[in-house]
C-alpha cells in the first residue's frame, strides 16, 4: 500500500473507536473491568505487569492493521516490532492501553495510543482516545485538534496548549508512581512549592490534556517514559507547546521513533510545557 496520510488518519481514528466501544461498558463498571479485563497474563519489565485489557486492545489493533491492508512495521507494548503485509509504507508506534495498571485500580486516566508515520518513521498522525472522557486528542501535519465522535462524523476543534509561562500559574503534571523508581521526583523543593496546582500522576493521557490546555506542564526527567509512549508528543507541539527531553534537547515523533528501533524497552526524560517561557522557568528550576 502506498503511503497516504489519508489511510493513517484513518487508521488512527477507527483504532480509537473500536477500543472505546469495547472498553467503555467495562469502564462504566469497575467490578467487571477487573473480572474480566483486570487480570495479570504477563510481564514487560521489571514491575511493569502485562493485563488481559492490553491483549484485547492489541488484538483489535492487528485486527485493523489486517483489515486495512496496512503493510509496514509496528511497534507495540504488547508485541514489540512485527511487519505487516508486504512494503514498507508504514511505522505505527503504539501503546494499545495506556495506563492499564492504574485501571484495574478504577482510576480512568488511560486512553488509547497511537502515533503513524510514514516507512521512513516521518510523522503523519497522532490519536490519543481519553477513555475518561470521550475525547481525542489528534494531530497531523495540519495542527492538533480535539475530536468527538457524532455517529459517523468526526466533530473538531483546534487545540491549542494554554499561555501559561511561571510556575507560579502553572497546572503540573509530575509522575510519582513506581516511587521506588523515583526516588527524587518529589524532591525538587522549588518545584513542589512554586507550582500552583499538582497532581502526581502518569501515562500519555496528560500529552493529549496539555496540548488541549487542561494542563500547563508533564515533567518526568527522574525515570522518564517509555519511548513508545512519548511518539504521541506531537499533539503538544502541533498545539504550540514544547517539549524536550531532561537535557533540553527537542523531542519531536522522528527522532523518538530512532530511540525505539536503538532500544525499545528504553525510556526518555520528558519536560513538556505549553510555553516556550514556562519551559525554561521549569527547566532553570530543575537545574539549581
Amino acid at each position: 500500500m502506498k503511503a497516504d496520510s489519508a489511510v493513517a488518519r484513518q487508521l488512527a481514528l477507527d483504532f480509537v473507536s473500536r477500543a472505546r466501544t469495547v472498553l467503555e461498558p467495562y469502564l462504566w463498571f469497575p467490578s467487571r473491568f477487573e473480572a474480566e479485563l483486570g487480570m495479570q497474563v504477563g510481564h514487560h519489565q521489571e514491575d511493569n505487569d502485562a493485563y488481559r485489557v492490553d491483549v484485547v486492545t492489541q488484538e483489535i489493533l492487528d485486527g485493523l492493521v489486517e483489515e486495512r491492508g496496512i503493510a509496514g512495521r509496528v511497534f507495540s507494548e504488547e508485541t514489540g516490532w512485527r511487519r505487516y503485509g508486504s512494503g514498507n509504507a508504514f511505522t505505527v508506534v503504539c501503546d494499545p492501553f495506556d495506563n492499564s495498571f492504574l485501571s484495574t485500580r478504577s482510576f480512568r486516566d488511560s486512553s488509547v495510543v497511537n502515533s503513524i508515520g510514514d516507512g521512513e518513521g516521518r510523522f503523519y498522525c497522532s490519536a490519543l482516545g481519553d477513555l475518561a472522557t470521550s475525547s481525542v486528542y489528534f494531530a497531523d501535519q495540519h495542527g492538533s485538534r480535539v475530536l468527538e465522535q457524532d455517529g459517523e462524523r468526526w466533530r473538531e476543534r483546534t487545540m491549542r496548549t494554554s499561555r501559561v509561562t511561571r510556575l507560579e500559574e502553572a497546572f503540573v503534571v509530575l509522575p510519582a508512581i513506581l516511587r521506588t523508581h523515583r526516588p527524587q521526583a518529589m524532591e525538587v523543593p522549588d518545584l513542589v512549592a512554586r507550582s500552583k496546582h499538582l497532581i502526581t500522576m502518569d501515562g500519555a493521557i496528560f500529552l493529549g490534556r496539555l496540548g488541549a490546555g487542561y494542563v500547563d506542564a508533564y515533567i518526568d526527567v527522574e525515570v522518564g517514559q517509555p519511548v513508545y509512549e512519548v511518539a504521541s508528543l506531537e499533539v503538544i507541539l502541533r498545539a504550540g507547546g514544547t517539549v524536550t527531553d531532561r537535557e533540553g534537547l527537542p523531542l519531536d515523533f522522528e527522532r523518538v521513533v530512532h530511540m525505539v528501533q536503538q532500544d525499545p524497552s528504553g525510556r526518555t526524560g520528558v519536560v513538556a510545557a505549553a510555553t516556550k517561557e514556562l519551559h525554561a522557568d521549569i527547566m532553570r528550576t530543575l537545574q539549581r
